[in-house]
């Protein structure tokens, strides 16, 4: 007979004390790890399904352009947005653009002022002079080739005449804009004012910003995390790796013994 100090036969509960030992460790962790994946895998799968009726539901063609968004993505313009008045047409500039009644147009250099011209407005920087016609087309770009010598520094307009000037004086400008010559005149330049927050300071911003960003481009973004930068993609591998870790303490609690059976 064997002695039954030294057997070694395996005990005939040993798996079930196993099996329990492997169930109370899984048990804590799967619950944990399912309440924090829980709204993350909740968001992803939302966003992905939005994804999927990009085309159903234009999302490619929905512009956004809230300044918080904008904000996230570097897109929001420098400094304040200055304007001025002439006739019925307004003229403003913001971080490098010059708008006309709310439209971008293209011309380079620093706004300095606008005139009347014509019939239409002539837009002034510290390079260049844009002449539009009153529909806001344009009529003709002088460069600083034919300006007096740049950079300009000022505008104004003194009844029917327009003057430049730059560091040398006051220039005025002759018939078409073809010469200019230089004046005594003391007068004081055109100053722009700033745009206080309103309707157009709001149309300003949505014209800088190029309408916004699509919104199928915004939730791609959510859904992979890249929105929030350095840290979404971190925090995405995080919920990738709980998500294993879910899964694997699932399993084991799947496959354990029933009480039962032990």
């Amino acid at each position: 007979m064997a002695d039954p100090e030294t057997s070694q036969e395996p005990h005939p509960h040993g798996d079930g004390l196993n099996n329990g030992r492997r169930k109370r460790r899984a048990r804590p962790w799967h619950r944990v790890i399912g309440l924090l994946t829980a709204l993350p895998l909740l968001w992803v799968v939302i966003t992905g399904a939005i994804l999927n009726h990009t085309v159903d539901w234009k999302l490619d063609q929905r512009m956004v352009h809230h300044p918080w968004v904008m904000k996230a993505y570097g897109m929001n313009p420098v400094g304040e947005p200055e304007v001025v008045t002439v006739g019925s047409h307004r003229i403003a500039a913001w971080d490098g653009l010059i708008f006309m009644n709310g439209a971008p147009i293209e011309i380079s250099g620093d706004l300095l002022g606008a005139v009347e011209d014509a019939g239409g407005v002539a837009v002034v920087t510290t390079s260049n002079v844009l002449r539009l016609d009153g529909d806001g087309a344009q009529v003709e770009l002088i460069g600083s080739e034919s300006l007096p010598t740049t950079p300009l520094t000022g505008v104004r307009r003194d009844q029917d005449r327009v003057f430049l000037r730059n560091k040398d004086g006051w220039h005025e400008v002759m018939d078409d804009w073809l010469d200019f010559s230089e004046s005594q005149s003391t007068g004081k330049a055109q100053v722009l004012r700033q745009l206080p927050d309103g309707a157009e300071r709001r149309i300003l911003y949505k014209a800088w910003a190029n309408g916004g960003l699509p919104a199928s481009r915004i939730l791609l973004d959510l859904h992979t995390g890249h929105f929030l930068g350095d840290f979404g993609r971190y925090f995405n591998d995080l919920m990738t790796l709980a998500t294993i870790v879910l899964c694997v303490t699932g399993v084991i609690l799947f496959f354990r013994t029933p009480r039962r059976a032990r």
